[in-house]
């Protein structure tokens, strides 16, 4: 007796892993069975006579899915013939003759009054040729009854002319909701616009899916939109996805209309919309006859075939029916409300496929009246009974949202840090363009005021020298207004790259460099080494705070009878040429002559306790010699690179530094996180704000030349230097022996008090215990450590490849990064490294494998996990590289963000050159009007009939000349050599600057009115860096855009003590606490004190 052991599909539950379409074929998941036979009671076997040969074709587009095609004749005598016979179901069952059933009918046939179509059942019109849907519309029209003696218009082509006629008019309100959705009386007509930028501007067609659209073009649909109509920021991912839904209705109408598979080819190519591009349309034809296509279409029919609730809300949204419905019941109504109101007929009757779901709902309510007061987040009524969303949409929400986002139970609290990352880089970069706007059109608009000015004056000039009796003098300057560059004008399509300074806390005046209005005095006088002298120092201040640096310096003696300023030493005294001043205010404790405070010492002799300074650098003494120990790494020559030439960095193609400064921009990278006060009071990088770590980014974009394409390397980098620096700080200074009082008071210098203090609490929470035992013990395994030092695998792999003359592979890239350098491998990576040698001899043809096709490295050590790939380094996932069985698109969503990144990067790098431009011709036209005005001087006072009067007044010292610091209002005041106390008074008038006027008043409900101090955020933390005053303390209020929140509060800059502090949370081309002034910033509420103004009265006698 035969048997046969098959493998069972899991057909327990109805319509799961076994379906029937409603053609009939059935379709199984090979990727669900049971009953295999490791049970006892598993019964696998069938004899050969339950056998039947089928056929299993696997579904193009779902993986797994198989169609089962049965053939019950033998394949030697498989009729061909019988396949074209269009009367047989399927052409599968071909056995037999069929019964002649028209016998004894009359074939002669009145065809003209015969119907093709059966009147005695029900039949489906698959497809029907079509004529050109013009014809048929004017077709129509010619045969449209009147009634009533009026002609009813038929529907047209919806083109929204009276939009896109709107050139250079004001742009259309569209109001939208909190999550982005436009919910006001233009929503329609926006989704129509929408629909129309798809159906009639030529976009392309040619894809099978909308991932597959290139993002420029897609992110060209929103630049076109944002030309008529005044979006919010926040609809953009609402957007993209009405778009792709346009897209693809108008494909589905088009196949709908113009494709009918019974016309022959030449037909079907001849014959299309009007509004598709014939090379597009044929693209089509050829794509719906794949069989690809066919199988997709079935699958699409079927599908849509279950969907039966349709809503009632005709062209309305569910967004605007909820801003109706908010206004009727005076809050926000429920999901089960909304589905209600959406699919019910205006007579009252529900939506028949809905009638079942809507008396649930209400029966419910009933029930579980406890559930009407829950929220999404808490599992709403709804949820309750029509069960979870699936991923991507929420139901009667709409477009937009999706589950995550809406924060529904059991999904993910985060989204991942690249796409919050792409999105806030996104959404900044549209906030600078707005700015930029508003700061163009006031240079331009100054530009044409000069050039009037300039005009006017050469007039008065030109009758002056004709009244002139004793000759005229020959103007120099040739050059005319009209030679300068008004190209500025269509400069609006370009974002300011600001140029701004550092966020370096210490300011440094080089004692070489020639500062303007300042003279340094050069210090000819040597160290004297044989008392202590030639070593370099920091000062450290006097007064409280006493750990505050306030100069650098050189010690030039040590002997008590050394003469400074006309006193002798003494004891508790240094001799010291200051060198670098960061606190000019500070006052010295012995003056002498106008050497007062440390700003008059630069460059100069002065007296400084010896207790109050420290080395520059940490030197050990070992059998007699001197040695260095490896100090805190600060990088301050490249955080002193102000206004020099950014620093080059070669990239790979996936965005990896590889050059020769690849380590060296790595360590600036770990001094962003650990020197500059970055915060460290969250226990995941993903709830750190993301105008922080975007700020990051503009900060290295300061220093660096930086590719765009590395923006994912540097954020991964950016998170390990911030957890690799929490965990040195709780191996160096956490001790769960010690007191909590002395856990607290000892920390390092470089975290901020209150961020050590929410460290300690959090260490000892239960949580953040098991969350390190289990890290402990994650660490434990991993035993291949790479031997290639500071050394990235980007850098490893570009040597590797000059040195093979092509790219390594991974098994290569592994063992030269896992040996040392005797040759010797690593001990936890030997036997990885043999096995690779060992299977390299057996599979040669693995060599030639690539990481897509599934290489050696593969082979050996298996799949990667998400996120990272071995040997590789950050940067890259397994999906960029396209590994086998990983995603091969990106999320729409996280495309676009990153193009959208990308293209505000590209334009800023022109803006910024036009802005320079721009700002070159208004100093030349400035200089060209001085000159000119001179002349003018000259020939009055020459003139002997008297004088013109000059009708314009304004003077080119009455123009703003921020531009040449991009609009910022900043005081150079008197060009103070170290700038660290840098004041802007409001109140006071400085020469060739005007200080932005705030009219806005303070909100004295929300705390606003407050004259307040703002300190540093970074290192040394107590240390002013502004003053201002309290806007407001609403956590909603807007700043740059952006929601207060709850940790920050909203200040009116005033006076500015360190123009170098870098923002937390930058807006436009306010990048720096130097560009804030006269602004409003976000501040954080912890690092601002309020001051009070005292007046001394001084008794002279």
């Amino acid at each position: 007796m035969v048997l046969f052991r098959c493998d069972w599909i899991d057909n327990r539950v109805e319509d799961k892993w076994v379906k029937t379409d409603q053609f009939g074929v059935t379709i199984v998941n090979l990727n669900h069975l049971f009953s295999s036979g490791d049970k006892l009671s598993d019964e696998p076997f069938i004899s050969a006579s339950q056998a039947t040969q089928v056929y299993y074709v696997p579904e193009a587009n779902d993986k797994g899915w198989c169609a089962v095609v049965q053939n019950k004749k033998p394949q030697d005598t498989y009729s061909m013939a019988a396949m074209d016979d269009e009367n047989t179901e399927d052409g599968l069952d071909n056995e037999g003759l069929l019964v002649d059933l028209n016998t004894g009918v009359d074939p002669n046939i009145d065809y003209a009054n015969f119907s093709h179509i059966r009147t005695d059942i029900d039949g489906i019109i698959v497809a029907a040729p079509k004529k050109r849907q013009e014809q048929k519309w004017q077709q129509q029209q010619e045969t449209q009854k009147t009634s009533l003696s009026e002609e009813r218009e038929v529907r047209k082509i919806t083109t929204m002319k009276s939009i896109w006629g709107r050139q250079n008019k004001p742009k259309l309100k569209l109001e939208v909701n909190e999550i982005g959705q436009p919910c006001g009386n233009s929503a329609t007509r926006f989704a129509n616009f929408i629909g129309t930028q798809i159906r009639t501007k030529g976009f392309p067609l040619a894809f099978d899916d909308w991932r597959k659209v290139d993002l420029p073009l897609k992110l060209g649909l929103w630049t076109q939109a944002k030309l008529f109509w005044d979006i919010d920021q926040g609809s953009f991912e609402w957007y993209m996805k009405t778009a792709q839904t346009k897209w693809r209705e108008f494909k589905a109408d088009l196949k709908k209309d113009w494709y009918d598979e019974s016309m022959e080819y030449h037909e079907l190519i001849s014959s299309c919309d009007d509004r598709v591009h014939p090379d597009q349309w044929k693209w089509l034809v050829d794509h719906w006859l794949t069989p690809e296509a066919k199988a997709r279409s079935i699958r699409g029919k079927a599908n849509r075939a279950k969907h039966t609730q349709n809503h009632t809300a005709g062209s309305k949204s569910f967004a605007r029916v909820d801003t109706e419905m908010t206004e009727e019941l005076k809050r926000r109504p429920r999901r089960d409300e909304m589905l209600i109101r959406t699919h019910t007929h205006k007579s009252g009757v529900p939506q028949k496929g809905s009638a079942s779901t809507i008396e649930k709902l209400q029966t419910e309510a009933k029930k579980h009246p406890e559930l009407l007061e829950k929220s999404i987040k808490d599992g709403d009524l709804f949820s309750h009974v029509c069960g979870k969303e699936k991923s991507g949409y929420v139901r009667v929400v709409g477009l937009g949202p999706t589950p995550s986002d809406l924060e529904f139970p059991g999904t993910r609290k985060y989204k991942s840090t690249k796409l919050q990352m792409e999105t806030e880089a996104r959404r900044v970069a549209d906030r600078r363009a707005e700015y930029m706007q508003q700061e163009m059109d006031e240079l331009r608009q100054q530009m044409v005021e000069m050039k009037q000015m300039f005009l006017s004056s050469q007039g008065q000039q030109e009758e002056n020298n004709n009244a002139h009796r004793h000759g005229s003098h020959t103007q120099q300057n040739t050059r005319t207004p009209e030679d300068f560059n008004e190209g500025a004008n269509n400069s609006g399509n370009h974002i300011l790259e600001d140029e701004a300074e550092s966020n370096a806390s210490m300011q440094v005046v080089n004692r070489n460099e020639d500062h303007p209005g300042r003279r340094i005095a050069n210090v000819e006088k040597q160290p004297n080494r044989q008392h202590g002298g030639g070593r370099d120092v920091v000062v450290y201040s006097m007064a409280r705070p006493f750990n505050v640096p306030v100069a650098k310096g050189t010690i030039q003696t040590t002997d008590p009878k050394a003469m400074v300023g006309g006193e002798p030493l003494g004891d508790q005294y240094v001799e010291i040429v200051i060198h670098s001043v960061f606190k000019r205010g500070t006052l010295l404790p012995r003056p002498y002559g106008d050497v007062v405070t440390m700003g008059d010492a630069c460059g100069k002799s002065i007296a400084w306790p010896a207790a109050m300074m420290k080395d520059n650098k940490t030197r050990t003494t070992v059998l007699g010699e001197e040695r260095e120990v490896r100090k805190i790494t600060t990088m301050k020559s490249i955080w002193g690179r102000q206004n020099k030439p950014k620093l080059k960095l070669e990239v790979n193609e996936i965005g990896q530094p590889c050059g020769n400064s690849a380590t060296r921009f790595a360590n600036f990278i770990g001094t962003q996180i650990r020197t500059k006060g970055f915060p460290l009071a969250f226990d995941d990088w993903r709830k750190v704000d993301l105008p922080l770590k975007l700020g990051l980014w503009t900060q290295a974009k300061l220093f660096w030349d930086i590719d765009q394409g590395s923006f994912e390397w540097y954020m991964k980098t950016a998170q390990t230097k911030w957890r690799e620096f929490k965990a040195d700080l709780k191996k160096d200074w956490y001790d769960e022996s010690m007191e909590y009082h002395e856990l607290i008071s000892s920390c390092d210098d470089r975290v901020h008090p209150d961020q050590w203090k929410w460290l300690v609490d959090h260490w000892l929470t239960p949580e953040a215990k098991a969350r390190s035992i289990r890290g402990k013990a994650n660490r434990a395994k991993h035993t291949q450590n790479h031997t290639a030092g500071s050394k990235s695998f980007a850098r490893v792999d570009t040597e590797m490849t000059e040195e093979l003359k092509r790219r390594p592979r991974r098994d290569e890239m592994l063992i030269r990064t896992h040996t040392h350098k005797s040759g010797v491998p690593q001990k936890g990576s030997a036997s990885t490294i043999e096995k690779l040698q060992t299977e390299a001899k057996k599979h040669p043809e693995l060599l030639e494998k690539s990481i897509k096709d599934g290489d050696l490295f593969s082979h050996v050590c298996g799949k990667e996990k998400s996120g990272y790939v071995r040997v590789v380094g950050l940067g890259p996932t397994p999906s960029d590289l396209e590994f086998p069985g990983t995603r091969k698109y990106k999320s729409t969503k996280l495309q676009m963000e990153t193009e959208a990144r990308r293209v505000a990067d590209r334009r800023a790098e022109y803006m910024q050159q036009e802005m320079d431009e721009l700002r070159q011709q208004m100093v030349e036209m400035k200089q060209m009007f001085l000159s000119s005005q001179g002349q003018q001087e000259e020939n009055n006072n020459a003139h002997r009939h008297g004088s013109h009067t000059q009708q314009n007044t304004r003077t080119p010292e009455d123009f703003n000349e921020g531009a040449n610091n991009s609009g910022n209002h900043i005081l150079e005041d008197e060009a103070e050599s170290n700038a660290s106390m840098q004041v802007v008074n409001r109140n006071e008038d400085h020469p060739g600057r005007r200080i932005a006027n705030v009219e806005k008043q303070p909100n004295r409900q929300h705390g606003g009115g407050r004259d307040v101090v703002v300190y540093s955020m970074a290192r040394p933390f107590n240390v002013p860096v502004a003053k201002g005053t309290i806007q407001t303390t609403d956590p909603k209020a807007m700043v740059g855009g952006e929601p207060l929140g709850d940790q920050y509060v909203e200040i009116v800059i005033h006076s500015v003590f360190k123009r170098g502090t870098l923002l937390p949370r930058p807006y436009g081309d306010v990048v720096t606490m130097g560009d804030a002034c006269g602004k409003s910033i976000a501040w954080p509420a912890a690092m601002v004190r309020t001051y009070n103004t005292y007046v001394v009265f001084l008794c002279v006698d």
